[in-house]
């Protein structure tokens, strides 16, 4: 599998998952949050690219995520054996 580093830009909220009330000087405020993933790459497409940061034997993965390619900012090939 080939090892990557991504640099992305992710979507953030005010209210996160408390599901609160926010102001609307703080919602104004909002900016994309600058983001770092190493993985491993599974699949991917035009459009976006899924990794997985572990993974034992031939089936069992753990840490994925997948990003939509519009929101990378950098991705780099890093080797590994």
């Amino acid at each position: 599998m080939r090892l990557v580093k991504i640099l992305w830009k992710d979507a953030v909220s005010a209210s996160g998952s408390s599901g609160r009330w926010s102001g609307l000087d703080e919602v104004k405020s909002l900016e994309p949050v600058d983001v770092k993933t190493v993985g491993w790459v599974v699949k991917e497409t035009d459009t976006y690219i899924t990794v997985i940061s572990h993974h034992a034997g031939e089936t069992e993965t753990g840490g994925d995520i997948c990003i939509p390619k519009a929101w990378i900012q950098k991705l780099v090939d890093l080797p590994h054996e």
